[in-house]
């Protein structure tokens, strides 16, 4: 996998509140992640439907807590976060 593109990766973290949790934003990295497509598959299985604007993100090494993506001067939609080998895959839109 070519790590060849660049992402911010904004982390949060969960604390006690009034109401229940709430989520706080603590640090944002810049980090090397490589792009790829979705299948015909884990678009149908996602989205219910194909979609052009989808894809995957992969960071390297295992990350927890991620909250926001901005790729490419746009924040994304996390849809699904998963492990791979030594690396976090992200599914955006």
């Amino acid at each position: 996998m070519n790590y060849n593109h660049r992402c911010e990766v904004t982390f949060s973290e969960k604390v006690p509140g009034y109401l229940g949790e709430d989520e706080i934003k603590t640090k944002t990295k810049i980090l090397p992640c490589g792009k790829s497509a979705l299948s015909n598959d884990e678009q149908i299985s996602m989205f219910g439907k194909y979609t052009n604007t989808a894809f995957k993100i992969h960071l390297q090494g295992h990350l927890e807590n991620i909250s926001d993506i901005e790729f490419e001067d746009v924040r994304r939609t996390i849809f699904d976060v998963k492990r791979h080998k030594h690396s976090t895959v992200v599914i955006v839109s």
